[in-house]
């Protein structure tokens, strides 16, 4: 006789903005939670790193000022789970300020991610030029198909991250569609990016911390270079070490065009970076992200 299967409770869709929100509970002191909805193994990176810049630009208080750039030192792992996160203002001047935090896992005293920001003031300048683009490639997100639901045998357990967005390959291999698969090729991936619940601000702008989101995405051509699975199954994950974001523009639509290109993977580690871009080609932020490649087999334990 069979034991009965004990019903899985589901989980309420995640909402960027409500689930990264802080609340002040004294000077430079916030607490947070972040819900199952964005559990890979641990928090996804770039919610995380968004609770802990979020404190800041509280801390700092300058709605007059823009998020020009923000950097996450991942200490620790961070759950879905209770923060607690103290902030301070290291400068308040008349066109930038700049802060720091230190997010830590409620109860504990070590340190899960130290984070800085700095806004700044947009002004007119002679001196402007961009020299780089949105590729051909990239097309619109309608040119594009999603990857096809999870088979219910695969080898990894469900991401409840992965419930939260809307993803659709444009550069690189469409693993569902080629016969025979990929062979290994440049580390470089395109994909169209946006969260099922829009990242909106109280005033009707996209919030530009949600950035943080598809700029986490190092590991797409790390993957593309190696090609498919082992044949022992084996694949990698990338265990985040540092993500930093420089924004220069609003993101204006839902959907986001990531071209992530990961030039660098050598003992143990991999490095590269992650224009982001919006519908109408503009470049919204630059991402770069330094990761230890930590390998794995199912059933091993490390992915449930």
């Amino acid at each position: 006789m069979t034991e009965p299967v004990e019903p899985v409770e589901p989980i309420e869709p995640g909402d960027f903005v409500r689930d990264t929100e802080v609340r002040a509970i004294a000077p430079g002191c916030y607490v947070a939670s972040i819900p199952e909805a964005w559990k890979v193994i641990y928090a996804f990176g770039g919610v995380s790193m968004a609770c802990a810049v979020r404190a800041i630009q509280r801390e700092v208080d300058r709605p007059d000022l823009d998020l020009l750039s923000a950097h996450a030192v991942f200490c620790s792992p961070v759950p879905c789970a209770a923060l607690d996160i103290s902030a301070e203002t290291l400068r308040n001047g008349r066109t930038a300020a700049q802060g720091r935090s230190l997010l830590r896992v409620a109860g504990s005293e070590e340190a899960g991610i130290a984070a800085s920001a700095t806004f700044g003031r947009l002004d007119a300048s002679p001196i402007a030029y961009l020299d780089t683009e949105m590729p051909v490639g990239a097309g619109h997100p309608d040119d594009h198909d999603e990857p096809p639901a999870r088979p219910a045998d695969h080898p990894f357990p469900p991401i409840p991250f992965h419930d939260q967005t809307s993803w659709r390959p444009a550069i690189g291999a469409k693993w569902w569609k080629e016969d025979p698969q990929w062979e290994p090729g440049p580390a470089v991936t395109g994909a169209w990016m946006r969260l099922l619940a829009e990242p909106t601000l109280a005033e009707g702008s996209y919030d530009p911390l949600a950035l943080c989101i598809p700029g986490d995405s190092l590991g797409a051509a790390i993957g593309q270079h190696l090609g498919p699975l082992a044949d022992d199954g084996s694949s990698f994950f990338t265990v985040t070490l540092e993500l930093g974001i420089d924004v220069f523009n609003r993101q204006q639509t839902p959907w986001v065009f990531g071209y992530v290109q990961a030039p660098v993977a050598s003992d143990g580690y991999g490095w590269g970076t992650v224009e982001l871009f919006g519908e109408s080609g503009e470049l919204l932020a630059i991402a770069h992200q330094r990761a230890r490649l930590r390998m794995f087999r199912a059933g091993d334990g490390f992915f449930g």
